[in-house]
């Protein structure tokens, strides 16, 4: 198991980018709390992808409907996921995928999903818990690929996003996703670019 590094990891994000993936990064798994490391010790790195969505969910659209665009908003990253996750396979390493799943900010992958997005640079957690990218605001779905195969990782994203317009804390979640600051201008996205 002796890869080129940088060609594999472009290869890597090729296959994100072309199923039309928006954001893609590598965090290194080594400044993980331990409440998020239990079971997945054996993985340094991982790769984490985001897929945006638009407000248009919330204005026009019923619950229903919006769940339905989430849910297959996460099934395609499951399926892009898998297609890195079987790549990663065939070169020798081991790798997980972890669920994606956008709201319930209790369920541990939801949470981890976050954390490994800071450590890849492409966020931060912000008020109420939502995950914020500068690019894409709180409307994002992230899912992670977590491996034991050599990557080079993303710089960590230090700058605090949440510290001025209290909208989360004022209104309630449609109003605050529909309205975050954040989020404007959405372009596909490594962690340099932000």
């Amino acid at each position: 198991m002796n890869i080129d590094i940088v060609p594999f990891q472009a290869k890597l994000e090729r296959i994100a980018f072309s199923n039309n993936i928006d954001v893609v990064a590598f965090a290194d798994l080594e400044g993980l709390e331990s409440d998020y490391k239990k079971g997945f010790e054996n993985y340094s790195k991982a790769i984490i992808l985001g897929q945006s969505f638009s407000n248009n969910l919330f204005s026009r659209y019923k619950e229903d409907i919006f769940d339905f665009h989430i849910s297959k908003i996460s099934s395609h990253l499951s399926e892009s996921a898998y297609k890195i996750f079987h790549l990663i396979s065939i070169e020798g390493y081991d790798s997980l995928i972890l669920p994606p799943l956008f709201l319930d900010s209790k369920d541990k992958y939801v949470s981890l999903n976050k954390r490994i997005g800071e450590l890849a640079g492409i966020g931060k957690v912000g008020k109420k818990g939502f995950f914020v990218s500068p690019s894409f605001g709180v409307k994002i779905v992230l899912t992670s690929v977590l491996t034991d195969a050599p990557f080079e990782t993303d710089k960590r994203f230090f700058t605090e996003l949440c510290n001025v317009c209290n909208i989360c804390d004022t209104y309630d979640f449609e109003y605050s996703v529909r309205n975050c600051p954040y989020g404007r201008d959405k372009i596909k996205i490594r962690h340099d670019k932000l």
